[in-house]
């Protein structure tokens, strides 16, 4: 946790303290919602009550603007961390000359990164820093599609559903839950986590095939309050 043995070890104790000796979590709280399969799944093989863990995906809420141009560019959008893949799309940067790549975000990697980009002339590549909603909305539907090349588990990731709400395709690595919400060559490509290899292909599909048609946001803000509204009836019938 936060690259911190005291760190882990203090949210490990209390984890322990709240759910095994006080129960803190099973006897007060009636519904856990999931915003992943996957997440759900792990839960009850974690030993989590079945009938306690509810589905139920994240929302986003981006309008597409049919005036922005796509560029010849792949985005990665997020925080600078090695987690998160970014060495292994810089690795991906040195093999496809051809391609420009732009980081929007920030994080503790950041200057490790800027200075491999400088010594190996990486001209085709370019750290962007923090930018606003707005201009986030503008880099992912001008780029050709948006990388999401995380080493380790995510959950339900906003980035993919913005880029998706967006019309742009993912590119992402095939564990945790973004199978869920990638499918493999209908709204982007998914590739073997850490493969470097799999990654540069997944990205030259993107510009070799024919443009992906990434149909209309499905996880609307109106959605998602119907069906969580439906989880509070629920409890509230029990109780």
């Amino acid at each position: 946790m936060q690259d911190s043995r005291a760190a882990s070890l203090l949210s490990a104790f209390e984890m322990t303290f709240h759910n095994v000796l006080l129960k803190t979590y099973a006897r007060g709280i009636s519904r856990f919602i999931a915003p992943s399969h996957f997440m759900q799944k792990k839960m009850i093989e974690w030993g989590w009550p079945e009938e306690k863990i509810s589905y139920l995906p994240n929302f986003v809420e981006r309008k597409r603007d049919s005036t922005i141009a796509r560029k010849n560019q792949i985005a990665f959008v997020g925080r600078f961390t090695k987690d998160k893949g970014v060495y292994l799309l810089l690795e991906a940067v040195k093999k496809l000359p051809h391609i420009r790549f732009v980081f929007a975000g920030s994080g503790e990697e950041e200057k490790q990164m800027q200075d491999i980009i400088t010594k190996q002339h990486l001209n085709n590549c370019q750290l962007l820093g923090f930018l606003d909603e707005q201009k986030i909305s503008t880099l992912i539907q001008s780029s050709t599609a948006v990388a999401v090349p995380s080493l380790l588990w995510e959950n339900a990731s906003l980035t993919v559903l913005e880029s998706l709400s967006l019309g742009t395709p993912v590119i992402a690595s095939n564990h945790g839950g973004l199978p869920e919400l990638v499918q493999n060559g209908e709204n982007g490509y998914l590739f073997t986590p850490a493969s470097v290899d799999e990654l540069v292909l997944a990205i030259e599909k993107v510009f070799k095939n024919s443009p992906l048609q990434i149909p209309e946001n499905q996880y609307t803000k109106a959605s998602h309050l119907t069906r969580l509204l439906k989880l509070y009836e629920e409890v509230v019938a029990k109780k």
